[in-house]
């Protein structure tokens, strides 16, 4: 290739990187907002585990009604729940009182859940990341693409 033709070919190919450069911000700002306007899910609990209080998109996830949840013990919500990390991180909370946060996957989704200590019991807050981890997959996947393309510009 001359250099009168290599020319053109890395012009094109900086502007398709700029365009590329401009969607992945765009994806970011979305990632963040996404993160910022999470739909949480409280849920307070007794000492012995009773839920006190839910919102439908919990009581969603348990394929339940928050009425019918209220009063009822997590085991009776979530069945096989003794095996889970979610029982780990209760006994740690209600044992030390300081608050913990993981991450989890509850049917094909992934959640952010944070749990504190309260008089007389526990709260729970959990946000689907779902979208976000796809975004940040996608996210991943540009940077891989662009730096592939520079190191072809520069080789070329």
């Amino acid at each position: 290739m001359t250099p009168m033709a290599s020319r053109p070919f890395r012009q094109s190919l900086r502007l398709r990187l700029v365009g590329r450069r401009s969607r992945m911000i765009s994806a970011t700002l979305a990632l963040v907002l996404a993160g910022t306007m999470g739909a949480s899910s409280p849920v307070a609990f007794a000492d012995d585990l009773t839920i006190t209080f839910c919102n439908q998109a919990w009581a969603d996830l348990v394929q339940g009604q928050a009425a019918q949840l209220t009063g009822k013990k997590i085991s009776d919500a979530l069945p096989g729940w003794q095996n889970t990390t979610l029982r780990t991180v209760y006994k740690a909370v209600i044992t030390t009182g300081w608050h913990q946060q993981y991450s989890v996957n509850y049917q094909g989704r992934e959640f952010d859940v944070w749990v504190w200590r309260a008089p007389g019991g526990l709260l729970l807050f959990s946000d689907d990341i779902t979208a976000r981890r796809q975004m940040e997959a996608e996210l991943a996947e540009a940077r891989r693409h662009d730096l592939d393309s520079e190191r072809q510009l520069l080789a070329g």
